[in-house]
């Protein structure tokens, strides 16, 4: 499972983080890892506004897509 996270509290742009939970034997979810610098916040998309996209798992990778974001 993958979840992006938009954490509130006073900065105007909240940071976002992926988080990634493995599912173990017994059907539970296991957190595996959390990345705190992988999503741009809604304002690092240059010109084109909030860049993020999708979160999406194909093949067993976890695949973050974003767009425009102008010359960066």
């Amino acid at each position: 499972m993958a979840i992006v996270i938009e954490r509130k509290g006073g900065e105007a742009v909240p940071p976002r983080a992926l988080l990634i939970a493995l599912l173990n034997a017994d059907g539970s979810l296991e957190r595996s890892i959390v990345a705190e610098h992988v999503i741009l916040k809604a304002d690092e998309g240059g010109v084109w506004g909030d860049s993020f996209e999708s979160v999406t798992i194909d093949r067993g990778s976890v695949v973050v897509t974003h767009y425009g974001g102008s010359n960066w």
